[in-house]
């Protein structure tokens, strides 16, 4: 007796849940929509808490239906109806593709590597494509999503020499339009720092003994 009457409790609770994941007497909106106020094929969006869903008159009720993945109730947007059970020509809102997010905003950009290649992307029509500064110019992030073209900031005086070093004791740079350019003295010779920024080739011993 009492697994007959928990059978029948359990039995009683499955159609009810039934009843209201299927259908519904109207849409939750306090109007009090019932079979006198639903027109057939009419439609109404759940609301923002279920877009995916939406009630259809269905037999004069009210039944609740689902767009499916990737579509949403609303007002037609451009992106054209979703698939759905359309019996009848539809009235109200429609099930609508949704919009993927774009990968980038128009007129965003950023650079590429090293600023001082001056690559850096550019958003156009949602797509980023790549650009180039040119020659003089180097790229310069302004913002988390905007970056300008600028000049080379230079990197010495026109003219002024250093010698490399131990490690390279011929070797010096010379300064050509704002960059180091490497240079080099005679075989055996060797560079020395001088006064005013410039350099003199010390002649070596080879040369000393001609």
């Amino acid at each position: 007796m009492i697994a007959n009457k928990l059978l029948c409790a359990l039995f009683l609770l499955g159609a009810a849940l039934t009843a209201v994941t299927v259908s519904a007497q109207g849409p939750p909106d306090g109007r009090g929509h019932d079979r006198e106020t639903c027109r057939e094929n009419e439609r109404r969006c759940v609301g923002p808490s279920n877009p995916a869903l939406y009630y259809r008159c269905t037999s004069g009720k009210w039944v609740l239906y689902s767009c499916g993945n990737g579509f949403q109730c609303g007002k037609d947007n451009g992106f054209g109806p979703g698939p759905e059970p359309r019996p009848g020509p539809p009235r109200g809102p429609q099930c609508l593709a949704v919009r993927p997010p774009p990968a980038c905003v128009n007129g965003q950009r950023r650079c590429v590597g090293s600023a001082n290649q001056g690559l850096y992307y550019l958003c156009t029509n949602n797509q980023w494509d790549l650009y180039s500064c040119g020659g003089g110019y180097r790229c310069l992030q302004t913002g988390p999503l905007q970056a300008a073209c600028a000049p080379l900031a230079p990197e010495c005086r026109d003219g002024s020499q250093r010698c490399l070093g131990p490690r390279n004791p011929a070797g010096f740079l010379t300064c050509v339009n704002g960059h180091w350019q490497s240079q080099s003295c005679s075989f055996g010779d060797s560079c020395v720092n001088i006064p005013g920024d410039q350099i003199n080739c010390r002649v070596g011993r080879r040369h000393a003994l001609n």
